[in-house]
């Protein structure tokens, strides 16, 4: 038979969930600080236009694509979105072009 105190500490260690709950709450909260912080902190992304490489020639279906799919991107992030033509050597010039941008 347990006595009383035995018996309150353990209702009161199965309510309040022990070690692993108090960390989780200052887990929880550490990681609200930190994601107001940054959204505090944040700048515009991207502060330059987009530039998007299209490995084709104008005009053609791609390009169309091209085109439809930058102007929802304009419109969604609310940045210009400039479409890239650089066609040759079977869209090898395109994707060069794109394997070497800054990160």
């Amino acid at each position: 038979m347990q006595s009383k105190r035995e018996e309150k500490m353990k209702i009161t260690q199965y309510c309040n969930g022990g070690i692993e709950a108090f960390c989780s709450r200052v887990l929880a909260a550490c990681a609200t600080a930190v994601a107001v912080h940054a959204a505090g902190a944040a700048e515009t992304y991207p502060i330059r236009p987009i530039r998007m490489i299209v490995p084709q020639s104008a005009g053609g279906s791609t390009d169309l694509v091209a085109r439809i799919v930058a102007q929802r991107l304009d419109d969604t992030l609310k940045q210009p979105v400039v479409v890239d033509n650089r066609p040759g050597a079977g869209s090898i010039n395109g994707t060069d072009i794109v394997a070497k941008a800054a990160g």
